[in-house]
This record gives C-alpha cells, sequence and structure tokens, in this order.
C-alpha cells in the first residue's frame, strides 16, 4: 500500500532542524587549570634562572670560565693603557679585565726585535690606542688609521 507524500510515516516535506551552538560550559575544566599553573611555574623557573645567570658575575676566557683568583690578579684594561703611562708587556701579555669580568687579550704583534706593539680597542674598557711593550702607550681614536701607528707596525716588521 502506498501511502501519498503527505502522510508516510516519518516523512516532512521540512527539512530536520539542527542545533550548530556548541554546548554552554559554566566552569573551566580542572586539568585546564592544572596545565595553566605547570606552565607559568616552568616560564617562571625558566626566567628565574636567566636571572640568576644574567647578574651572577662571571669571569671567562674565551667563553670558558676561569680562575677566579688568576683573574682577579689582572688589573682593569683602563688602568694597564693608560695614555701617556708606560705599557707594563708582562701584564699586557697575561690579559687585562675589561667590561663585565671578562678576561681581554689585547691585540699585539711579535715585532723582528722581540718586543711586542699592542693595540687597544675602546670595548677592552680602556681608551682606544697603541704601543710598544716597556713603552709609553699612545691614545688614537682608530689606532690603523694613526700614521704614527702606522710608522710604528713598520718599525716592528723592520
Amino acid at each position: 500500500m502506498s501511502y501519498p507524500p503527505s502522510v508516510t510515516p516519518g516523512y516532512s516535506p521540512h527539512p530536520p532542524q539542527v542545533d550548530h551552538t556548541p554546548p554552554k560550559r559554566d566552569r573551566v575544566h580542572p586539568l585546564t587549570w592544572t596545565l595553566l599553573v605547570v606552565v607559568l611555574l616552568g616560564i617562571g623557573g625558566v626566567s628565574w634562572l636567566l636571572y640568576q645567570r644574567a647578574t651572577t658575575p662571571t669571569v671567562s676566557i674565551n667563553g670558558e670560565p676561569a680562575d677566579i683568583q688568576a683573574a682577579a690578579d689582572l688589573p682593569t684594561c683602563k688602568e694597564l693603557y693608560q695614555p701617556g703611562k708606560v705599557i707594563d708587556e708582562t701584564k699586557a701579555l697575561a690579559g687585562c679585565m675589561g667590561p663585565r669580568n671578562v678576561i681581554t687579550a689585547g691585540s699585539f704583534f711579535n715585532c723582528a726585535d722581540g718586543s711586542a706593539l699592542f693595540s687597544v680597542n675602546a670595548r677592552s674598557g680602556a681608551p682606544s690606542g697603541w704601543g710598544f711593550g716597556g713603552k709609553k702607550f699612545h691614545a688614537a681614536k682608530e689606532p690603523a688609521a694613526d700614521p704614527d701607528y702606522g710608522k710604528a707596525y713598520e718599525a716592528c716588521n723592520g
């Protein structure tokens, strides 16, 4: 037996209505709160470690930890290289303490006569300049551009 479409059991000329709104939640799942606390503590712990590293004085030679006592015996670069003062060659060859407690080895040339010609950059904490070990230090904004440094370099390589 056949029924007309309007009376077929389960048939409706209108499509069914579906509710697409998400279910309402009255509270946040407890696991969400737990994860949030763990993440915040983790970030806080990392921040604390970074803060400790940034505020703890360290002494290093080429990025490696150095002997604190040996570093304490070094002069600061500012003390070692003073315009018009004699450069102590032994101390200059051992290095000096630059900014941020970093041991700085000044650049130098071994001269043909056995002396050393030092070139100092202001990043060391000392004024920029140059000089021979055992002789006066000459301040120069850019040692390589100083004509007197050029003459000293030529004499060094004699």
